[in-house]
Parts: C-alpha cells; sequence; structure tokens
C-alpha cells in the first residue's frame, strides 16, 4: 500500500512539471497551417468543439503528462511481473489458497543463487498452511538493487510520442491539400482538352457540312446531267428539262460577245407549238387560236355541256379584251372560275364509266384550264397576246438569248404540242454538247 502512494504522489508531480511547462510547449509545438484558398486550414472538429491544430496541441500534451505518469509506476504494480525484484519482495502478495498443504512447504526457485528472499504466505501464515521460502538467483551476486527482468522506463517516451503524432498529422494536412490541388488542376486540364476537343469537332463539322449553296449548286448540277441523259417524257411535256438545259445554256450564251455555240437550226413552225411563261404562273397555251378552245372528247359529253359553254364565252371575252390593251374583269373571270369546278365535280362523279386513259386526259384538260385562268391574272398577260412574250430565234443561241433578255421559261405542252417539245429538246441537246466540246479545245 506505502509503494502505491509513493508511486501516485510521483504521478501527480510529474502531471504538474507537465502542466508548468505548457507555455513553452506551446510555442513549441503550435504550428501555423499553411494558407490556400481551396481547403480551410484549420477547420472546427466539431460544432463547439476546438479547432484541428488546438485538437493536435491537446493530444501532445496529454500523451506526455500520461508518459510521465505510467513511467513512474513499476509494471508488476499494474498486475504483471514474472520475475519479481528483490527490492519489492517483502510486499503484499496475494494468497494463493491451497486445501492440500499442511504445515509448510518449501518452494524451491530453480533460479535461486547465493542469497534467499523469504516470501510470506499472505494472511494465512503458518498457522495451518505454513510459509514458502523463495530463491531469487540474483538476490546473492547483485544484492537487492538490481534485476535485469524489471522494464527499463522512459520518462520523456510520452512526450516525443505526442509531438511524432503531431508532426505526423501536420504533415498528413499538407499532403492532403497538396493532393487536393493536383486533383483540382487535373481537373482543369481536362475541361480544357474537352473543350479543344469540342472545338475542333465544330470545325470539322462546318468544314465538311456542304452550304445551302453547295447543296443548290449539286441539285442543278443533278438535274442538268438528267435533263441530258433522255429524261422521262412526262419532264419533257411539263417543260422541266427544257427549263433545266435553259439554266445551264443561258450563262454561256451570248451572240452580241461571240458566246455562242454550235448552230442548230430550228423552224418557225417548231416554235409556234411552244408556250412561255414569264414567271408569274399560269399558262397560255389554250389561247392561241384567239381562245377558241379545243375539247377533248371526253369532256364533249352532254352533261358537261352547261360549264363548258360557259367556259368557252367567258375566255372569248377576255382574249378580245386582252387585244385591246384591256384588263381582264372580275365578272368574266368569276363565273368561269365556277364553271371549271362544276367540271371537276362532274368528271369525277363519271370516273366509273371512263376508261383511266379517258379520265386521265380529261384530268389533264382541266389542270390546263386552270393554269390559263391563272395566266389572264397576271398584269403581263397581255404580252402573250400580243406576241410580245413568244418564241423567237432562228437557232438555239437566238432563243436561248432571247428568253434570257425578256426574262421567260418554258411552260407546259398543250395538247397536240407533245411532239414539238422532243424536237426542241433534242435540238437544246445537240446545242449543249457542242458548247462542251469548244469548251475542251485549246
Amino acid at each position: 500500500m506505502s509503494v502505491s502512494m509513493r508511486n501516485y504522489g510521483v504521478a501527480l508531480l510529474s502531471l504538474a512539471a507537465v502542466a508548468a511547462t505548457t507555455s513553452s510547449a506551446s510555442a513549441q509545438f503550435r504550428t501555423s497551417p499553411p494558407s490556400t484558398t481551396f481547403i480551410q486550414p484549420n477547420p472546427i472538429m466539431y460544432p463547439g468543439g476546438p479547432t484541428l491544430g488546438q485538437y493536435a496541441y491537446n493530444t501532445a500534451v496529454l500523451g506526455r503528462a500520461y508518459g510521465n505518469f505510467y513511467s513512474q509506476i513499476p509494471p508488476y504494480a499494474l498486475g504483471h511481473n514474472p520475475y519479481p525484484s528483490p527490492v519489492f519482495a517483502q510486499a503484499y502478495v496475494p494468497p494463493a489458497y491451497n486445501p492440500y498443504l499442511g504445515g509448510s512447504i518449501l518452494a524451491t526457485n530453480p533460479y535461486a543463487g547465493t542469497g534467499s528472499v523469504l516470501a510470506t504466505n499472505g494472511g494465512y501464515g503458518t498457522g495451518g498452511y505454513g510459509s514458502i521460502q523463495a530463491t531469487d538467483p540474483y538476490a546473492g551476486s547483485y544484492g537487492n538493487s538490481y534485476n535485469p527482468y524489471v522494464g527499463y522506463a522512459d520518462p520523456y517516451g510520452g512526450g516525443l510520442r505526442g509531438v511524432a503524432d503531431l508532426t505526423t498529422a501536420n504533415g498528413n494536412y499538407q499532403l492532403t491539400i497538396q493532393r487536393a490541388r493536383q486533383a483540382n488542376e487535373q481537373v482543369n486540364q481536362s475541361r480544357l482538352d474537352t473543350r479543344r476537343k469540342l472545338f475542333d469537332e465544330i470545325r470539322y463539322e462546318r468544314m465538311n457540312t456542304p452550304t445551302a449553296e453547295d447543296i443548290r449548286v449539286q441539285d442543278l448540277a443533278a438535274k442538268l446531267n438528267k435533263a441530258r441523259r433522255d429524261p422521262p417524257l412526262t419532264e419533257i411535256f411539263s417543260g422541266q428539262s427544257l427549263n433545266d438545259l435553259f439554266n445551264h445554256l443561258a450563262p454561256l450564251t451570248d451572240p452580241a460577245r461571240g458566246q455562242v455555240g454550235p448552230n442548230i437550226a430550228i423552224d418557225d413552225d417548231l416554235l409556234k407549238h411552244i408556250n412561255l411563261t414569264g414567271g408569274a404562273g399560269g399558262n397560255i397555251g389554250l389561247l392561241k387560236a384567239d381562245g377558241k378552245l379545243t375539247w377533248p372528247l371526253v369532256l364533249q359529253a352532254p352533261e358537261y355541256d352547261g360549264p363548258r359553254k360557259v367556259i368557252n364565252e367567258n375566255v372569248a371575252k377576255a382574249v378580245e379584251a386582252l387585244k385591246y390593251n384591256n384588263p381582264v374583269d372580275r365578272a368574266t373571270l368569276i363565273p368561269t372560275k365556277d364553271a371549271l369546278s362544276n367540271l371537276r365535280v362532274a368528271l369525277d362523279a363519271n370516273i366509273a364509266r371512263m376508261s383511266p386513259s379517258e379520265y386521265l386526259e380529261g384530268s389533264r384538260y382541266l389542270t390546263m384550264l386552270g393554269d390559263t385562268l391563272v395566266a389572264l391574272q397576271d398584269p403581263n398577260v397581255g404580252n402573250y397576246i400580243s406576241g410580245k412574250w413568244s418564241p423567237k430565234g432562228r437557232t438555239v443561241a437566238e432563243l436561248v438569248y432571247n428568253m434570257k433578255q425578256q426574262g421567260l421559261r418554258f411552260a407546259p405542252a398543250t395538247p397536240g404540242d407533245e411532239p414539238y417539245y422532243r424536237a426542241l429538246h433534242h435540238a437544246m441537246i445537240a446545242y449543249d454538247t457542242g458548247l462542251v466540246q469548244q469548251a475542251k479545245q485549246p
């Protein structure tokens, strides 16, 4: 009991010594965390608690205090020492009860030397259990002041371990900051690399994506190639193939500057069956015979007499007015449009009694009548009637040049004009071929 109290007193004196050196330890172990704009250098451990630096400092102080305290207490006082020192041989040893022991038993210690220490058998004494004599081999040689089996206690170990822990924590803190900076820099580099790749991709797509003008030129080239290679008859009769060739030949043909191709002649009879338009829409091809309409056989049936008669009369009036440069009045156009609508309804109602070719012939003629009414509403329709906007020229080059000067284009063929459209198409192909051959000549 006296030994324990002495050790406890020593521990209290150690704690007081540590507390007395608090100010110097504070100056020795406090470190200023590096400044950074990314991570809080001295964060609070938990709400209401100390900061990271204060926590590390407290850990160092407690480590030194506990180290000094426990260094003053021998190991056997904490419950374990297989080789007791002779100095403490007379200390209290808990009695070991053995009901079979009687009198006294001499317990021999194989390590006993010349000296010996008598250890009494606790409170049981020699009454019924006798006493035990234990010898120590080192007792005779070294006396009662030395035992190599007693552990060495370092009074500075706790403080040094606290400093080591604080140093390690600070190093880990600095390492974490540097790793965070490195990761952030890698993110910035990846972002720049992504932006560079995105820019390259946009530039690549722009360089390889055709513009609207490129698409238009490609479309014109495709149409010209089709018009040169025997296109369908429907495209020739509608004027589409003729216009595709005209769009190619017009910029290359100018007799005034000597820009002409081969001399491909065309006669006046052919030109009389070619219809032109000024671009406003419509077709006056049905009005060439002074407004006298030539109805197909399918539309000459008695059920169509009423609407047909209204159309004939109003178209004749319109042509007569245009001859004197008078516009077509509304009183003439409205009844004509109504009669045309009635003819369409009657034709569709009788479709079961017609062959497919008869129905297509009647439907096509009514479509051309609709185009004629559109042309009659054009303020420049008088140019068609007067012959100003009629096809002119003795050659293909002259025809193309005159149409370009007046801003005219080919209109669809009317019934009976189909052979003349085919003939003009062949003549324009021959002219185009001659231009290409001239361009190849040096």
